[in-house]
């Protein structure tokens, strides 16, 4: 057997079957295997960087499995496809792995015994994997208002806790990314309506802060006007400088809105090859929405028309002005 899509796209993937009953079949541009069979046995290199961290790094670059079954037992390499997208689920034995691959890119679901891992795949790089024990996160809801958020309890979070440390913020390197701990809690919580944009709520207050090593930025909502960070160069928002990277950027000559770029990479939501990725267009009232081919899913229009940049952040702003080390919440929205 050759072929298919998800983690088996592009390797080397062979099959062969005791006696059996079945056939090849044919489902779009994948193929797969539906018969009964008393042994199974097939090898691949894995493309999924995960599994290189349950092999041992002398079978990191390849992976044999035989099976073997009772007489007439059924075996079934099932692919489904969701409108244009691939949703790819593969069950051998008691494992399942599946994968949900968004374009050219992978956005790679597998579950292995009781544990979750949830990744994506950009470039070489993987992001937003967690998921360990018994709780199932971060969850990806496409419909309603919820997108890649984690629900924990009755509340909707952009974290993931793992022990103690929240993340999701994934952390990349030494670094934590889009990690916000305020006190004992995490949270980066995500509304999409009013005014609210990957805003934490404490109580009546709505603000929105991150913090990174000692320093505290990316707030906050203050009366009507809501800023988030600083404003570096002529047409930077949103922009704040990690060492030589440069994180949360927004340029809006290039309408270019909520983009982290990591070395080479781009991430939320910039460009990934020809698509868009949560990008946010000022102009076309398109906010948050993620751009897939012509389809836009889950756009929202949070930004008016009449929306300014130039009234959310002065010039002279600085990220250590916005949020001292040491802040209230209470003295940073005394206007709500």
């Amino acid at each position: 057997m050759s072929g298919g899509s998800g983690p088996l796209r592009g390797k080397d993937v062979s099959a062969a079957a005791g006696d059996h009953i079945g056939d090849f079949i044919k489902l779009g541009a994948d193929t797969f295997y539906l018969g009964f069979f008393s042994s199974f046995s097939f090898s691949f290199s894995p493309s999924c960087p995960l599994l290189s961290l349950f092999l041992p790094l002398s079978l990191s670059h390849s992976l044999s499995l035989s099976l073997s079954f009772p007489p007439l037992s059924l075996f079934l390499l099932n692919i489904c496809e969701i409108g244009a997208e691939g949703f790819l689920s593969c069950e051998i034995g008691a494992e399942v792995f599946p994968s949900c691959e968004i374009g050219a890119e992978g956005f790679l679901s597998c579950e292995i015994g009781a544990k979750a891992f949830l990744s994506c795949e950009i470039g070489a790089e993987v992001l937003l994997s967690c998921e360990i024990g018994a709780e199932a996160f971060p969850s990806c809801e496409i419909g309603a208002e919820a997108f890649l958020s984690c629900e924990i309890g009755s509340e909707v979070f952009l974290s993931c806790e793992i022990g103690a440390e929240a993340f999701l913020s994934s952390e990349i390197g030494a670094e934590a990314f889009l990690s916000c701990e305020i006190g004992a809690e995490a949270f980066l919580s995500c509304e999409i309506g009013a005014e609210g944009f990957l805003s934490c709520e404490i109580g009546a207050e709505v603000f929105l802060s991150c913090e990174i090593g000692a320093e505290a930025f990316l707030s906050c909502e203050i009366g009507a006007e809501a800023f988030l960070s600083c404003d570096i160069g002529a047409e930077a928002f949103l922009s704040c400088e990690i060492g030589a990277e440069v994180f949360l950027s927004c340029e809006i000559g290039a309408v270019a809105f909520l983009s982290c770029e990591i070395g080479a990479e781009a991430f939320l939501s910039s460009e990934i090859g020809a698509e868009v990725f949560l990008s946010c267009e000022i102009g076309a009232e398109v906010f948050f929405s993620c751009e897939i081919g012509a389809e836009v899913f889950p756009a929202a229009k949070l930004v008016p028309r009449h929306f300014s940049a130039a009234k959310l952040v002065p010039r002279h702003f600085s990220v250590p002005k916005l949020v001292p080390r040491h802040f209230l919440v209470a003295k940073l929205v005394q206007s709500l």
